[in-house]
This record gives structure tokens, C-alpha cells and sequence, in this order.
């Protein structure tokens, strides 16, 4: 931040006029509030599998049939809780265009409800290509099954995995995007050879 603020800043003074001594200054409370939120996801995402844990026994802890059993149940939740948060997302952001808070809460909204309908989604596609490669090596079909019956687990990570490309795509499209916003207007506004400016602009 202190270095691209330099660096826009002396380009300003350098091509325009003098902007004196230019302050980055970061609130202290945006760096405990961001503190706190990291803490607080990070204990909520520990709390909820040890309060499982522990209101369960150590027998079926150690049974994937329970766990899979469980997250088929809670599967068909998670398609509608997707679908709602995506019509809300989709709200958000057609009817508050220039609320940054609730613009930016749609977005939210939107990689959620598409990281909750990532594993049905799933287990509809391992259902498909068990189908279609019947005809497969052993070794195929048996990778199959296998992600088609952990799905508690492989369903998170694909979803984590997708939102984490979806993510460094988004972002690389923002930076070139910029670029190439920043080039153009260098290229339309430094079209002389030499520019002359006083020393000291009132």
C-alpha cells in the first residue's frame, strides 16, 4: 500500500501538480475487526466438529457409513438454502446498484450459495461417469465409487477448489483489466515529446 501510493502519488506530482506529502493511514479498527473476524470464523468452523464430535459416540466417529448417511440427508437442504441465497444475492445486487455494503453482501451470496450446491452437483456428475464408464478399467470404476461414497469429504474440497479458481480468475481479470484501463490513458494523454509546467503551481 505505502509503495503504490508513492508511486501514484510522485506520477501525480511529477506529469500534473504538486499534491504535497501524500499519508497512507489505516483505521486501527479495521485491523481489529479484522482480527476479530478471522478469529471468529476460525473458532466457529472448529466449534461446530467437536460439538459433533462430542455428542457422539467413539465408535461411530470412526465410521464413514454415519457420516455419509448424515451429509445425505442434509444434502438436499443445502440445494435449496443455495437456491434461495442465490435469488437473494441476484436481489441485492439488481436493486441496490450503488450500496456498496449490499452490492459487495450479493457477491457473498453468490460464491456461498454456489459452494453449497457444489456437492449435489457432484454426486450428480460421479453418478453420471459411473454410468458412462461402465465399460471402464477396474481402477476407474472404483475411483468412482470411492468419491461417490465420501462425498462429506471430496464435496467440500471440490467446493473450496472451485471457489479458490473462480477467486484467482476474478482477480486477474480485475488486474488486467486495469492495466489495460491505466495504459490507454497513459497512451491518450502523454502524446507529446516534451511537457513544460511551472516550478510552483498556485
Amino acid at each position: 500500500g505505502y509503495l503504490l501510493l508513492d508511486i501514484v502519488g510522485g506520477t501525480v506530482n511529477a506529469l500534473y501538480y504538486s499534491t504535497g506529502e501524500v499519508f497512507f493511514f489505516l483505521p486501527w479498527h479495521y485491523l481489529a475487526a479484522s482480527f476479530t473476524l478471522g478469529i471468529g470464523v476460525s473458532a466457529l468452523a472448529a466449534a461446530i466438529p467437536a460439538i459433533k464430535a462430542g455428542h457422539q459416540q467413539p465408535v461411530l466417529q470412526l465410521s464413514r457409513s454415519n457420516e455419509e448417511t448424515t451429509a445425505k440427508k442434509t444434502r438436499v437442504w443445502f440445494v435449496i438454502g443455495a437456491l434461495f441465497a442465490q435469488l437473494l444475492s441476484y436481489w441485492l445486487i439488481i436493486t441496490f446498484p450503488a450500496n456498496l455494503w449490499l452490492t459487495f453482501s450479493g457477491v457473498f451470496l453468490g460464491l456461498v450459495s454456489v459452494a453449497m450446491i457444489i456437492p449435489a452437483l457432484l454426486e450428480a456428475l460421479l453418478f453420471l461417469l459411473s454410468k458412462l464408464t461402465s465399460w471402464a478399467p477396474f481402477l476407474v470404476r472404483a475411483a468412482l465409487l470411492f468419491a461417490r461414497q465420501s462425498l462429506s469429504r471430496t464435496g467440500p474440497a471440490v467446493a473450496a477448489l472451485a471457489l479458490a479458481l473462480s477467486i484467482a480468475i476474478s482477480v486477474t481479470l480485475m488486474i488486467q483489466s486495469f492495466r489495460g484501463t491505466l495504459i490507454g490513458w497513459l497512451e491518450n494523454t502523454l502524446k507529446a515529446d516534451l511537457y513544460i509546467t511551472v516550478a510552483n503551481q498556485l
